[in-house]
């Protein structure tokens, strides 16, 4: 169980952190936190696209 917390709280800082670019670039993301969401956030080309060009 603390291994999961561990892991679920490493997973909160890079969404907060992607969030956080996301919102620098110009394009704040608006969706709660949903855990395929961020699965799929976190995958996105358009995401590195984005980091790319900024």
């Amino acid at each position: 169980m603390e291994k999961i917390k561990k892991e679920y709280k490493n997973i909160l800082a890079i969404y907060t952190t992607y969030k956080r670019l996301k919102r620098e670039l110009g394009k704040p993301e608006r969706y709660p936190l949903d855990p395929q969401k961020i699965e799929e956030d976190l995958s996105s080309a358009e995401f590195f696209k984005l980091i790319n060009q900024g």
